[in-house]
């Protein structure tokens, strides 16, 4: 649950962040979707090396 949470207020930081210095929307979606490409690819490698 805590992951969720961080998780939540880090795309809401990155999102302000990228609206504060006025990106382009579809950049942002770019960013944002890159993001959390990385936060389940890291998640997958995670709960892989847990289990062996």
């Amino acid at each position: 649950m805590s992951g969720v949470i961080a998780g939540t207020f880090i795309i809401s930081a990155l999102n302000n962040g990228m609206v504060l210095i006025n990106l382009n929307s579809w950049i942002q979606n770019i960013v944002l979707g890159i993001v959390l490409v990385l936060a389940v690819g890291f998640d997958c490698y995670q709960k892989k090396k847990q289990a062996n």
